[in-house]
């Protein structure tokens, strides 16, 4: 079994498609309703994929996303906040509660290269979901995903 989060932009929903075509009922896709999303946004994005044919749970976190900014004003603490609640409590808790085996996840290496370069912070997938990137498994996934990224980029 696999799991992955469907929140709707180009690379989860690439992702998406891609893992259910090679896994069908084996994968796992939830949205994680943040209850800071536009409006509508959660029944947009499964009503899109109900019709290809992918099953979306929706979460309903919403108490536990506004918890965690409560109090917080400013704007890069609130960034903070949201990226720790999603991956350490919400979807890292998904992640370890469900047994699932492979987390197909979205990222491009370009959000990869942003976030090494302090650009964007959001992407260090593997320490926000509490796994250890250097365990063997992590670094061996790592390993393997920078040599493909060579040998196709040339």
């Amino acid at each position: 079994m696999a799991i992955n989060a469907l929140p709707g932009g180009v690379d989860s929903s690439t992702v998406t498609m891609l893992g259910h075509r090679a896994l069908e009922n084996r994968l796992k896709t939830v949205f994680i309703d943040n209850g800071i999303m536009r409006e509508g946004e959660a029944g947009q994005v499964v009503g899109l994929f109900r019709n290809l044919g992918v099953k979306v749970e929706v979460i309903d976190a919403r108490k536990e996303f506004f918890s965690a900014f409560k109090g917080i004003i400013d704007p890069e603490e609130k960034r903070e906040a949201v990226t720790q609640t999603f991956y350490r409590d919400v979807f890292g808790r998904m992640v370890k509660e469900s047994g699932a085996k492979h987390l197909l996840q979205g990222t491009i290496l370009t959000d990869v290269d942003e976030t090494i370069a302090g650009i964007k912070r959001q992407h260090n997938v593997f320490e926000q979901l509490g796994i250890d990137p250097q365990r063997p498994s992590a670094t061996a996934l790592s390993n393997r995903l920078f040599s493909f990224v060579k040998t196709v980029s040339g």
